[in-house]
């Protein structure tokens, strides 16, 4: 199962559920060639999108500068 996560196309949402928040949230990955990409979208007030390419990944959200740093994953919540 986790080679085959690592090897296929896939998406789903979720919910994140904290004490201070609920939030929305969409998941996609894929392997185009033999990249990997990853992208978190938030959902819900402003949107936000956090991607991964390689490694490098690069924030955005409505009102900021587009922010990219080099990092190995997605650092959040996401259901495994």
């Amino acid at each position: 199962m986790s080679n085959a996560r690592r090897s296929l196309n896939y998406k789903f949402a979720y919910i994140g559920i904290s004490k201070q928040d609920t939030e929305s949230m969409h998941y996609r990955y894929a392997v185009i060639g033999k990249l990997p990409l990853e992208q978190l979208l938030h959902m819900d007030g402003s949107r936000s999108e956090v991607l991964l390419r390689g490694g490098e990944i690069s924030y955005f959200e409505s009102g900021f500068e587009l922010f990219t740093d080099d990092t190995p994953k997605i650092t959040t919540v996401i259901p495994q």
